[in-house]
């Protein structure tokens, strides 16, 4: 009795221990601004309920968020966004049988390289996979929509401050000879711009 209680104890114990391990890959939540990016909104949808990637090789559908912009980003950051994202999964799976994720990066290689117009996305390492990219997309786009809203907002105060600078009160009076500094009154600030940008050093060093 006592042997096939303690018998039980190590099954289940190791029964827990396999499930701890293999719930290390976490699951990934829609980024917060997304409800203000419809495409990527949509996009998220895709994944999640149709279990599908839509590449540059989709129609566009506003339904399943395949925009033209969409199709952008994975020209412009896809291959970087997936570098990313692979060394996150690999992290995550470091002390798991790799096994079942082993043909994860050649699928996403093949979907960039516009070899899949779809790609399905049914196991846990391509929804972790295909949900970052979607993530990506809507915080590259939250950021634009932040750094025009500044742009703007700075824009505004500019103009503010050279409409106070050119003001000068009303006009002195001498007795005889209204004066006015003209040199003053019509003197403004110059604006300047300027823009960076970013290189991202890639590092796969990825074995599977």
């Amino acid at each position: 009795m006592v042997r096939a209680l303690n018998l039980i104890a190590i099954v289940t114990g190791g029964l827990w221990l396999v499930s701890a391990v293999s719930s290390k890959l976490p699951d990934l939540y829609p980024h917060p601004h997304i409800d203000y990016i419809l495409d990527a909104k949509y996009l998220w949808h895709t994944v999640t309920n149709m279990n599908v990637l839509p590449g540059l090789g989709h129609a566009t559908n506003a339904d399943m968020g395949v925009t033209a912009r969409w199709k952008d980003f994975l020209r412009d950051h896809g291959k970087r966004v997936l570098d990313d994202t692979l060394d996150e999964l690999v992290w995550h799976i470091q002390d798991v049988d790799r096994r079942p994720y082993k043909g994860v990066e050649p699928r996403f290689e093949r979907f960039l390289n516009n070899e899949l117009a779809i790609l399905p996305v049914p196991n846990k390492g391509d929804q972790f996979v295909a949900r970052s990219f979607v993530n990506a997309f809507a915080g590259h786009w939250s950021q634009r929509y932040q750094a025009e809203r500044e742009a703007q907002v700075a824009a505004l105060m500019r103009e503010e401050a050279a409409r106070h600078q050119g003001f000068r009160g009303p006009v002195r009076s001498t007795g005889t000879v209204e004066v006015m500094d003209l040199d003053r009154s019509f003197s403004g600030p110059s604006a300047s711009s300027s823009g960076s940008n970013y290189d991202h050093e890639e590092d796969t060093g990825r074995s599977w």
